[in-house]
């Protein structure tokens, strides 16, 4: 017993497979595609906004500063930290972007 060839592969002539691309179906504008067959997500409202917050990327992007905030007011600054602060502030090429900004 042999088992039927699958839909979407042909045999060629020259005993070659010729297989269809799996994505054969997809359009080419497939931002288009995904809107169009993707579910759609709730409305954001005040009344449910904090449910859809990532409350890891909550956490990193407000203690991380939140911390830098209180140790730049509660420690005394060196001119050796300052020094270094501009040094790497420019080395680090942040320095001629955000001054011609």
């Amino acid at each position: 017993m042999s088992n039927p060839a699958p839909k979407n592969i042909a045999k060629k002539k020259d005993g070659m497979v010729d297989e269809d691309p799996a994505d054969m179906h997809i359009p080419d504008n497939y931002i288009e595609y995904s809107l169009r067959n993707s579910k759609a997500l709730p409305a954001v409202t005040w009344g449910n906004w904090w449910t859809e917050l990532n409350y890891l990327s909550v956490a990193i992007l407000t203690l991380s500063p939140c911390i830098a905030v209180y140790g730049a007011l509660t420690t005394k600054l060196r001119w050796e930290t300052a020094a270094f602060a501009i040094f790497y502030y420019f080395f680090t090429g942040l320095g001629p972007y955000l001054a011609v900004a």
